[in-house]
């Protein structure tokens, strides 16, 4: 968990855009919602917020007009490298597989922010994701599809997660 700080606090405040980019490396594709990372005090608080399941990876932050704007990926790679990118620009919630854009979906009204802390690999609300990640990066600025596709380098930290046993 990191404690929120003034970058994290603003993210999506009244619908400011925002990116979050990293490397994964998810080792399996179980059926039940597994945290990626997770950013509020409360379940329902969820911008920005990724989970995966089956083969998905779902994406959501909380807005105005909708608790859940969800824009799911389409199926990812298991046990392979790859970059995941969310990029919320204007109404449109944008999500990457490796600089390709995969999947977007409109977002329902202004983004909502929380001063809750950021979950990574796991949330108390969902069993952590079993895999790693690596070059975790967010910005206070939708991303152009150039800089996606070119990778930031602007790393924040890396981790390895194992999931844990209930």
């Amino acid at each position: 968990m990191v404690p929120s700080n003034d970058v994290l606090a603003s993210l999506g405040c009244d619908g400011a855009d925002y990116s979050v980019e990293m490397e994964l490396k998810i080792k399996d594709n179980e059926d039940n919602y597994r945290a990626i990372y997770h950013k509020g005090h409360v379940n329902a608080e969820r911008t920005v917020s990724i989970w995966c399941r089956d083969d998905i990876l779902h994406t959501s932050c909380t807005a105005t007009g909708s608790a859940n704007n969800f824009a799911n990926s389409g199926a990812y790679p298991v046990d392979e490298w790859f970059t995941y990118t969310v990029v919320k620009e204007g109404d449109k919630l944008t999500v990457y597989f490796d600089g390709v854009e995969n999947h977007s979906t409109k977002v329902k009204g202004d983004t909502v922010c929380n001063d809750g802390p950021f979950y990574i690999g796991g949330s108390p609300w969902y069993d952590s994701f079993g895999g790693s990640m690596n070059s975790l990066a967010v910005y206070d600025r939708g991303l152009s599809a150039d800089e996606v596709n070119t990778h930031a380098d602007d790393s924040v930290f890396s981790l390895d997660f194992e999931p844990t046993e209930d």
